[in-house]
């Protein structure tokens, strides 16, 4: 299944990912422009739960 994902999303997941390796802290994570600590808190417990697809924001175009 191919994921869509907006480029706010493609950076957050890059974010996530360099939390999750521990690259980073959340803190540093939540600094980049655009990403609040909220974002990455809740993104990083989906990307564990659901992988990739777990930061895919619900919105119309990914609805169909």
């Amino acid at each position: 299944m191919k994921i869509t994902m907006s480029r706010k999303e493609r950076d957050l997941l890059a974010a996530i990912r360099a939390v999750e390796a521990r690259q980073i802290t959340q803190e540093q994570a939540a600094q980049q422009p655009g990403i609040t600590v909220r974002n990455v808190c809740r993104g990083l417990a989906r990307y564990r739960e659901e992988g990739d697809g777990g930061l895919n924001l619900p919105t119309a175009r990914n609805a169909l």
